[in-house]
């Protein structure tokens, strides 16, 4: 066609063939589209997108409003709070909405993977290693408790650094620091010298 009129009206009524066929199945799809029929809230709005786009195509508008409400009439009836508090929230465009269900969707996978990764009830598992580690001191503890002379007693002597243990006889042996009065038995290191002294000598 050279005449660009008549290539206009071809594609009119191309179009407007289209239209025709194309209008009542939008229409149909819109009317039977509801919310609780996807299990993502993602895929419900892509295919309330493609419907809205297919009746614009054709001619027909679709507000904002009518969005809102197609999406609130047809939830679930076990969601009938949730959709009565998201009417009293006044949402002015169906975006806000939608950002606030895929918030919801999102915590609501959150808790559902909590929840199976430990049942209620239930409490984690201890630390096999820091158990180990903790029984192992406790045996050591106790196996210094039971040694002898690991308690100390309250000798009466004036000892020098190191002091008697226990009351009565003590058994401490270390050489030439008890004085005076101390119920502990000790070894002086005169008796040593003596003994080491030389016999030729006399020293």
């Amino acid at each position: 066609m050279e005449n660009p009129l008549d290539l206009w009206n071809a594609l009119q009524r191309r179009y407007d063939h289209q239209k025709t066929v194309m209008l009542p199945r939008a229409q149909y799809d819109w009317k039977h589209l509801r919310f609780q029929d996807y299990k993502t809230v993602d895929e419900y709005n892509s295919v309330l997108f493609k419907i809205v786009s297919m009746m614009e195509l054709c001619g027909e508008k679709v507000t904002k409003l009518e969005m809102l409400n197609k999406t609130f009439s047809t939830m679930h009836s076990s969601n009938m709070v949730l959709q009565q508090q998201y009417r009293e929230r006044k949402f002015t465009t169906y975006t806000e909405l939608i950002e606030c269900l895929l918030l919801a969707e999102a915590n609501n996978e959150l808790l559902m993977k909590n929840s199976e990764m430990r049942p209620l009830g239930t409490a984690p598992l201890p630390d096999i290693s820091k158990l180990a580690i903790e029984q192992k001191k406790e045996s050591n503890l106790v196996q210094h408790n039971n040694q002898p002379g690991s308690f100390r007693g309250r000798g009466r002597g004036r000892g020098g650094m190191f002091k008697a243990h226990g009351r009565g006889r003590g058994h401490g042996i270390t050489p030439g620091f008890s004085r005076g009065r101390g119920c502990g038995r000790s070894v002086s290191f005169k008796s040593q010298i003596k003994t080491d002294m030389c016999h030729r000598c006399g020293m």
